[in-house]
Parts: structure tokens; C-alpha cells; sequence
């Protein structure tokens, strides 16, 4: 519903669907996207943090990334949406029309 939209609207939407590992969600925003290079999924990483940051997502779990999961010695954060989040994206959801994905 929300590819080709803002975003954080997007990401949104991914933690709506239930928890996920922030290596999780990446790929699928870069496929989604077309961000292919390291910078842009930092980037996106970013954007997941500022979120939490907002008080839509909240932690509940970390490890340091030993296999290469997503780049060896970096942070992996499990994300679960909070009400807030919750009540943000259906606000959104409710005000936006339907959109085409271009293929």
C-alpha cells in the first residue's frame, strides 16, 4: 500500500507488519527504492532510528552484528511499533489514495 510513498511512511507500514530486525527491513527498502549502495542503506538505517526516536518504534533487542548479517561489527536492532506508531501510520493510511508502483 505505501511502496512509492515517503520513506518513513513505508517503514512504518514494515514495523506495522510485527517485529523486525532492522537487517530485515533494509533489503526490502533498497529493492523497493532502487538505494543500492552501502551509504543509502546507513541511510535507511538512519531513518529507522529517527523513528524510534519519535516514539514510533520502540528496541527490544540488540546484538552486534559477528557473522555479517548485515556488516560485521555493526549494531542489529530488533524494532516492534508502538500505539503511537500504530495510530500514526492508520492516520496516514486513512488520507492517502491509492497509488500505482511503477514496474
Amino acid at each position: 500500500m505505501m511502496e512509492g510513498r515517503p520513506i518513513k511512511f513505508r517503514l512504518l507500514e514494515l514495523f506495522n507488519e510485527g517485529e523486525k530486525w532492522n537487517y530485515e527491513v533494509i533489503p526490502v527498502m533498497q529493492e523497493e527504492y532502487r538505494m543500492n549502495s552501502k551509504y543509502e542503506a546507513d541511510c535507511l538505517n538512519f531513518d529507522i532510528i529517527e523513528i524510534c526516536t519519535a516514539g514510533f518504534l520502540v528496541k527490544t533487542e540488540t546484538q552486534i552484528d559477528e557473522e555479517g548479517i548485515y556488516r560485521q561489527g555493526s549494531l542489529l536492532i530488533r524494532y516492534k511499533i508502538t500505539q503511537l506508531g500504530r495510530d500514526q501510520f492508520e492516520t496516514i493510511a486513512k488520507k492517502l489514495s491509492k497509488k500505482k508502483v511503477k514496474t
